[in-house]
């Protein structure tokens, strides 16, 4: 039960146990325990980086839950908890706002997910969608790699332009 602790990562032995719990996951356990096990450990993992706030755990630990994020929320996706997947796709997108002064690298993994996400459960037109684009962009503009920093960038003020006439302030 992820509920013993608060919520939180108080330590490397929770870091290390939650990459088994997501593990149970894709066994086959029975589905009433997988959706229980799906909604908790989101939880979990969304206590480690509040939306005000720092985060719980250090950037290489949130780049490690980044990975365990995108797993999840795929697993979320499949059982139909699409409340779950949302705010881990939000949790993805925050993580790759906090990594990028520090590991910029690797909040390309994380704003890449977050598009990902964002463009099966919103849809590829939508504003945030659009937003998230524009994050990538961001990142890669970044990472001095000026070709997929201007894909995306193009790409977001592109849909911009296509479907949200009332969004011209963003462009």
């Amino acid at each position: 039960n992820l509920d013993d602790r608060g919520l939180a990562l108080h330590s490397r032995v929770d870091l290390h146990l939650f990459g088994p719990v997501l593990a149970s996951v894709r066994q086959g356990i029975p589905s009433t325990q997988r959706t229980r096990i799906i909604e908790q450990a989101g939880r979990f993992l969304l206590a480690t980086l509040p939306p005000q706030g720092d985060p719980t755990v250090l950037p290489h630990e949130l780049n490690r839950l980044s990975w365990h994020a995108r797993v999840l929320a795929e697993h979320a996706m499949k059982i139909g908890n699409h409340t779950t997947a949302t705010h881990l796709m939000q949790w993805l997108d925050r993580s790759g706002r906090k990594l990028i002064t520090s590991w910029p690298d690797r909040a390309v993994n994380c704003h890449q997910s977050a598009l990902h996400l964002s463009q099966r459960i919103l849809g590829p037109q939508h504003p945030l969608t659009i937003v998230r684009l524009s994050n990538l962009g961001e990142t890669w503009r970044r990472l001095k790699e000026p070709t997929q920093a201007q894909h995306c960038l193009l790409g977001a003020l592109t849909l911009l332009q296509q479907y949200h006439q009332g969004y011209h302030h963003l462009e």
